[in-house]
């Protein structure tokens, strides 16, 4: 191959690479992306368990919690969360040696399962 050859190729796939994540970015921007990151701890109490759940939102648009599983329980909730920001969630629970929490928001689901201190 001549290097005129492999010159253009490898403008052709810098270009390639370009435009993709130049297409990624308007739709990421247009459509918005949904992180939440969910932690939980939970320790016993005198009535059962009390289960603290810790959401972040990392994506870059508001994020609509609109109901939580705890163990099998249906917890009602309805809570948004702007992008960066940082809220902390308590649920009683019936006593227990794990505690599995799903959080679930318009589109997604996001699970987290901890041991019970105490």
């Amino acid at each position: 191959m001549d290097v005129e050859t492999l010159v253009l190729i490898g403008v052709a796939i810098a270009m390639a690479f370009a435009a993709s994540f130049w297409v990624v970015n308007i739709s990421t921007s247009f459509f918005g992306l949904e992180l939440l990151e969910v932690k939980c701890s939970a320790e016993r109490s005198s009535s059962g368990t009390v289960v603290l759940v810790s959401l972040k939102n990392k994506g870059n648009r508001a994020v609509t919690i609109v109901g939580a599983v705890v163990n099998g329980e249906v917890k009602p909730i309805n809570l948004s969360i702007e992008p960066s920001e940082y809220v902390e969630v308590r649920f009683d629970a019936r006593e227990a040696y794990t505690v599995q929490v799903v959080m679930k928001t318009v589109g997604r689901e996001y699970p987290c399962i901890t041991a019970v201190k105490g």
